[in-house]
């Protein structure tokens, strides 16, 4: 079964239950049609871990991202930025109404 390198790569070290090693967990593709797509598991033993979710394609990826811009809360550095360039009206309802807002300040200054 193939392995997942690059998924492994953000993945933190996780003590093996059974052999004690602290390591990054080798990831093994389940064969099509699994309910789970891919097993994490000891690197040094092959002790199960925690299953993973499907990796996402470009276009899910994307559209989640645009999701999060419309409906997300602004973030915390937005929100610094807001009022850092004197911004005092009502906080905005999401990330994307926030990148407006400062788009819009930061015009008004130059």
């Amino acid at each position: 079964m193939p392995q997942h390198r690059d998924q492994a790569a953000h993945l933190l070290p996780t003590p093996c239950g059974r052999c004690g090693v602290d390591d990054v967990p080798r990831l093994v593709s389940m064969p099509p049609g699994s309910v789970h797509a891919i097993r994490a598991e000891c690197a040094h033993c092959g002790r199960f871990v925690r299953w993973l979710p499907k990796p996402k394609g470009d276009e899910e990826r994307a559209a989640q991202h645009e999701k999060a811009r419309k409906y997300g809360p602004a973030t915390t550095q937005q929100m610094a930025l807001l009022e850092r360039l004197g911004y005092d009206g009502p906080p905005p309802m999401s990330i994307q109404e926030a990148s407006d807002l400062i788009q819009q300040l930061l015009a008004k200054k130059e």
